[in-house]
């Protein structure tokens, strides 16, 4: 027989059983609100319930909400019936804080829900959705008498058990929304838990370690105190003298002692540079100064040479000048 015959006998045998056990069960066999739930720090909770015997209409898109599944109270349940009451549980879950934490600290809550799936296809399918108790709705709009609910987690795969993680509960007051997504459920379990983590020490780790040989109750400006290693008969504070290499033998080297050799670089180090021309000027002190003659032919002498030459130069461009006319 194929795996998919065997799906669909699994499947058929779970249709048959939704439309037969309500007859054979009492009213009060449906999902219905079931009673509540405390979680706190090292009080762990399990809790079995069931049956969920109907299956959530694929058709509806929306996601069933606390007031869908299950009413304040179990007693409701009999006069008003919540609209997805049979194919899901309603789970009031109340979360104690936890005392004593610092600002660093953090705390989680992890619900975790499992069940037995007796056709072995996964024909069983329970999905989970983790809601406020209308606190967060109530706080934008303290004057709605009806506020909504708010979402704080879910975990619809086709995996079991389905998990939720909450990050910081401190609401208080939550639901737990228990949805049986297909075939039918007769029994599950929910196991909720409060996990506190704690932030690491970090300025414990960076305080410095005590050295050997101080006493811990000891100022920090008080010296380290030696006197168990001083040699008999000590009468002054002995301090040890630093540790150091000893008696070191240095081998001669024949290189060093010979030379490296002429080579391009060495002579290039020994050829004189400016700097050593500019060095050499500064010992012959400054140069002789100029004569008041010599200035005068420089400032004057100039001048009317370049004067002569250019008269000489119009001169010569008249003459040229007549003899073309």
């Amino acid at each position: 027989m194929s795996s998919g015959t065997r799906r669909l006998i699994a499947l058929v045998g779970a249709t048959v059983a939704a439309v037969a056990l309500p007859l054979v069960l009492p009213a009060s066999s449906g999902a219905i609100t079931r009673p509540g739930i405390t979680v706190a720090v090292g009080q762990d909770v399990e809790v079995t319930h069931g049956p969920i015997l109907g299956s959530f209409p694929i058709t509806t898109a929306a996601i069933p909400t606390p007031s869908g599944c299950g009413n304040e109270t179990p007693e409701e349940d009999a006069t008003n019936p919540p609209p997805f009451g049979a194919s899901c549980d309603r789970i009031p879950v109340h979360v104690v804080a936890p005392e004593g934490l610092s600002d660093l600290d953090e705390y989680f809550l992890r619900i975790e829900v499992d069940w037995v799936d007796d056709s072995g296809e996964g024909v069983n399918d329970l999905d989970i959705y983790f809601w406020d108790n209308t606190q967060i709705e109530a706080r934008k709009d303290p004057e709605n008498e009806a506020p909504g609910y708010t979402q704080f987690g879910e975990s619809a795969s086709a995996d079991k058990p389905e998990a939720i993680n909450v990050f910081r509960p401190d609401l208080g007051d939550y639901n737990l929304v228990v949805l049986n997504w297909s075939g039918v459920t007769f029994e599950y379990t929910v196991k909720a838990t409060l996990q506190v983590a704690k932030a690491d020490p970090i300025f414990e780790l960076l305080e410095d370690p005590i050295a050997p040989g101080r006493d811990e109750s000891a100022s920090e400006s008080q010296p380290l105190d030696f006197s168990a290693d001083a040699p008999a008969g000590a009468t002054a504070p002995f301090v040890p003298a630093p540790s150091g290499l000893g008696e070191t033998f240095i081998l001669p080297d024949d290189d060093l002692d010979a030379g490296f050799g002429a080579s391009g670089f060495e002579e290039a180090l020994q050829a004189p540079t400016d700097l050593d021309r500019v060095r050499g000027a500064a010992e012959t002190g400054p140069a002789d100064p100029v004569s008041g003659v010599t200035v005068f032919a420089w400032m004057a002498g100039l001048p009317l040479l370049l004067a002569a030459v250019v008269a000489w130069a119009l001169r010569r461009r008249s003459r040229l000048a007549i003899r073309l006319a």
